[in-house]
């Protein structure tokens, strides 16, 4: 689709996105996370720490 629409679909470059599984020291406790994409589009997710993850 994205070809036909001329978009360029190659892999991304995604260097330097990456991500440490140890929380940097003086943090918070993030309990809620809320992504709002639009007024329309939005996530919330919610930490259980039963499961150690966040549940959307």
């Amino acid at each position: 689709y994205a070809q036909n629409q001329g978009v360029d679909d190659r892999r991304q470059n995604l260097e330097g996105m990456y991500f440490n599984l140890e929380p940097p020291s003086g943090g918070q406790p993030g309990e809620q996370v809320n992504v709002t994409y639009s007024k329309d589009s939005y996530s919330q997710w919610e930490y259980d720490p039963s499961k150690g993850k966040y549940m959307r």
